[in-house]
């Protein structure tokens, strides 16, 4: 494989553009496939930004099949991406390359368990259900027996949040492996078996840094040995690494233990003297919850701290972890010819061992031990502070090419942040920024409302509200407005309810994510008020998502245990942990955010980052300098007028028509993240 065969067949007449309708050759795509192709090669790894409208999905995966050297792993960050590459790239691109089998490897959690649906139907009292449950159960129920793929997916009447979900699909804990007796039939060991025996498996991030760490025991090794994996939206890699490779263990981990063990019945070994222990272990569990002060429903804090502050806290957590202990002790005397109670101990003392471990300070500099309070649950974590060296010793060690990708890896044009967090060399790591292929300068303008205080200030969102509405207004709704925390968005749902719109205002909590882009985009002049997760992943294409409104600087929270200890390791080394660590994961969340504005090559709109900061602030630069090349105005006179304009432009067909719109991504790019 030489780039000149890579260029040929990506080249205007060349086997991609014969096969595929529409195809449009892009040099920037070229450029990376060939870059990817010398990484193949020479048996190394590359490190590769490709932005938005690249085709960057093909220019990795054109090499890698070309290259035929073994087993392809493409790993995605979020569904969206995962289910885009395998239902609209790879049946463009695998009739080019007949031999190859392709396989998509979600999760345990998107999988429906056979076992467990029958354990939670036998106990479910129809009674006390609604008619519109009692039809869903019924549904469901119809809907197990005939599936082939056991995808949750395909039952479109359960959300991602619905708790029906824990009672039928498992978890690697509770999980029993080969001893269950419908394993042959388990749809997550089926497609397992399919991904060892296939050329391309197309599987997310979770999965594979869990095949690394050997976190899936029950069902053994989940991945193949690849000759090259994909790590795309890569940006997201090193946070969920420190997750991975730590541990952690939940009060609702100890509910689903003893709800799994009260459906168990007298003959499988548990009678009145397990129950009241079981009893016991719930009494235990409550009282680590209560162990905080009343009405705080949520926050973190390293847990040397918490047991120093919360009196109540250590006492709990000695008491969880020793009635664990006994309720395990206990299970493992009737284990004896009873195979679920002998699943039942071991996940016991799992949990036992976990919280004995993981309620103590940690003894280790490169692990961090936290807690985590939620409304009804309380967690305990074991996070990693760095992950460069895991990372080296797993990842870069075990398979000859890793190509690490996304659209946002560099803050001012450097890969330094992300190579130093990853673990590579900065030095010998080939990298590639390959720009995007939108025409920022003429179709987007970035605007900072001046006068606004500092976001410190009090007065900050109060002030910034009536700005952000002055801009909905002169784009008439199309708009959506990313905030940085929960507290803003609260705020900000309410002023905009005592407005008068001329449009639907949406904000997140009024159905799932999935249901408000969909209402978002099914309706064209609205506005949607988010946070969190809409930050990436949203690709809403045309003039319904032509303003895009961010509240502030995306800095990342100071009280997270984890980041703290992260920037206490950076000062200890000499360097400034605002500089080396807090810039760099403002600018890639930003650059994602950002990222919303522009998903085709005949989009427009307006940016507004409220922050002032971004033209006061020294380090304003930086962010300015990882955005993209947009026109910049400074008064929203001047941001209505062009807005005005070019949409004049657009309704008279001078940004081209819908049957343009619908092909210009079939070079293979698509959501980014």
């Amino acid at each position: 494989m030489t780039p000149d065969a890579i260029a040929s067949f990506l080249a205007p007449k060349g086997p991609l553009a014969r096969a595929v309708a529409r195809f449009e050759p892009r040099a920037g795509q070229v450029d990376m496939a060939q870059t990817v192709g010398r990484a193949i090669e020479s048996g190394g790894h590359v490190v590769i930004e490709a932005g938005t409208g690249t085709g960057k999905t093909f220019g990795y995966l054109v090499p890698a099949l070309l290259a035929a050297r073994g087993p392809v792993v493409v790993a995605t960050a979020t569904r969206t991406l995962q289910d885009q590459i395998f239902e609209t790239d790879l049946p463009r691109l695998l009739p080019l390359f007949p031999g190859i089998k392709a396989v998509r490897l979600k999760g345990r959690a998107n999988y429906l368990c056979p076992f467990r649906m029958k354990q939670w139907v036998a106990t479910v009292d129809v009674r006390v259900m609604t008619l519109e449950e009692r039809l869903r159960l019924r549904g469901l129920i119809d809907w197990s027996s005939r599936t082939v793929e056991g995808d949750l997916a395909e039952f479109h009447d359960l959300s991602e949040e619905d708790p029906w979900r824990r009672s039928i699909t498992s978890t690697r804990e509770n999980c029993l492996g080969r001893e269950c007796p419908d394993f042959v039939e388990c749809p997550f060991n089926r497609v397992r078996l399919a991904a060892m025996e296939a050329g391309l498996i197309v599987t997310n991030h979770h999965l594979l840094l869990a095949d690394l760490a050997l976190k899936e025991g029950r069902f053994g090794q989940i991945l193949p040995e690849a000759a090259m994996v994909v790590v795309d939206e890569a940006h997201n890699l090193p946070p969920l690494t420190s997750v991975v490779f730590g541990d952690s263990v939940s009060t609702w981990q100890t509910r689903d233990l003893i709800g799994d063990l009260r459906k168990l019945g007298i003959e499988a070994g548990v009678d009145e003297v397990v129950l009241r222990e079981a009893d016991r272990v719930h009494q235990a569990t409550e009282e680590v919850i209560h162990a905080w002060p009343s009405g705080v429903e949520e926050g973190k804090e390293e847990i040397g701290l918490l047991r120093e502050r919360l009196p109540k806290l250590p006492e709990a957590l000695g008491d969880w972890h020793q009635a664990l202990s006994d309720l395990a002790d206990l299970l493992d005397r009737r284990k004896e010819g009873a195979e679920e109670i002998a699943k039942l101990a071991e996940r016991g003392q799992e949990l036992a061992d976990r919280v004995g471990s993981l309620s103590q300070s940690s003894t280790r500099p490169e692990v961090v031990h936290w807690a985590e309070r939620g409304a009804r649950s309380v967690i305990l974590h074991g996070h990693l502070v760095e992950v460069a060296g895991v990372l080296r010793q797993t990842l870069f060690a075990r398979y000859p090419t890793v190509v690490m990708t996304s659209a946002t890896l560099t803050t001012a044009g450097k890969f330094d942040h992300f190579l130093i967090t990853v673990g590579l060399d900065r030095e010998t790591t080939p990298t590639l920024v390959v720009p995007g292929s939108f025409d920022y300068p003429n179709r987007t303008v970035l605007y900072c409302p001046p006068d606004l205080p500092d976001p410190k200030d009090p007065r900050y969102i109060d002030q910034l509200l009536p700005r952000m509405g002055e801009l909905v207004r002169a784009t008439e709704g199309h708009a959506l407005l990313l905030f940085t925390s929960h507290r803003h968005l609260t705020k900000a749902r309410a002023w905009f309810e005592t407005q008068d719109w001329d449009f639907p205002v949406l904000a997140q909590g009024q159905g799932s994510r999935r249901a408000l882009l969909e209402r978002f985009r099914a309706t064209p002049e609205s506005v949607l008020l988010a946070t969190g997760s809409f930050w990436e992943g949203v690709d809403i294409q045309g003039r319904s998502l032509s303003c895009l409104i961010i509240d502030k600087l995306p800095f990342p929270s100071p009280d997270d245990p984890v980041l703290r200890a992260r920037m206490a390791q950076v000062k200890e080394r000499g360097r400034s942990d605002f500089v080396d660590v807090m810039i760099p994961l403002a600018v890639t969340q930003l650059r994602q955010g950002a990222g919303r504005l522009m998903r085709h090559s005949n989009d427009f709109g307006v940016l507004m980052i409220c922050d002032p900061r971004l033209r006061r602030a020294n380090y304003g630069r930086i962010f300015i300098e990882s955005l993209p090349p947009m026109k910049r105005l400074g008064h929203l006179a001047g941001v209505a007028r062009w807005y005005e304009g070019i949409v004049a432009e657009h309704e008279a067909g001078d940004a081209g028509s819908e049957a343009d719109r619908g092909g210009g991504d079939v070079a293979g790019g698509g959501p980014d993240g």
